[in-house]
């Protein structure tokens, strides 16, 4: 059960993707309506810009997953798989794989030229996808209740993905 969101930024690329890899969770998952947040990581393993880095976001609600990384592709995206869940949402999914994908506007304009290899620095439009796999007979609950709620908070999320990419491009 596939459930996305997408928006455009003017911030670069590279920018965008540096900032969303390395974000406090806690600034991403703020909670809302039933939802948890994320009030802290544990058990962190590798560093989260390797494929294979693991991390245990813990929630709001006394829940965790297990996150581990599956793929990096600096400035183009980035993957990981949620397993291990607990909790509320726990009863809902056995599995989320979540993929972030980075796609810079074109024609942009490039410092140092673009055939000499230059940065871009135009917008990017940022798609943050979540495939989740249902528990047994939850489907339709996930599709109709779950889903509805958790694209608007997918949403919310990306928007402040996005602010807080202004933020630290802007040096705030």
């Amino acid at each position: 059960m596939r459930f996305e969101v997408s928006q455009h930024c003017p911030y670069n690329q590279e920018e965008t993707f540096r900032t969303i890899l390395g974000m406090d969770l806690r600034v991403l998952f703020s909670g809302m309506g039933p939802l948890p947040s994320v009030v802290g990581v544990e058990d962190e393993r590798g560093s989260w810009d390797q494929v294979g880095a693991t991390r245990r976001p813990q929630l709001s609600d006394g829940s965790s997953a297990l996150e581990t990384l599956t793929d990096v592709r600096p400035p183009d995206g980035l993957a990981y798989t949620i397993t291990e869940i607990t909790g509320m949402l726990g009863w809902f999914a056995e599995q989320v794989n979540a993929e972030w994908t980075l796609i810079p506007d074109h024609p942009g304009t490039y410092a140092g030229g673009h055939s000499a290899g230059g940065t871009y620095l135009g917008g990017t439009t940022v798609l943050w996808r979540y495939d989740v796999f249902p528990r047994p007979y939850r489907e339709p609950f996930v599709r109709l209740v779950l889903g509805r709620v958790w694209r608007a908070y997918m949403r919310r999320a990306l928007t402040g993905a996005l602010q807080e990419v202004g933020r630290q491009g802007a040096g705030l």
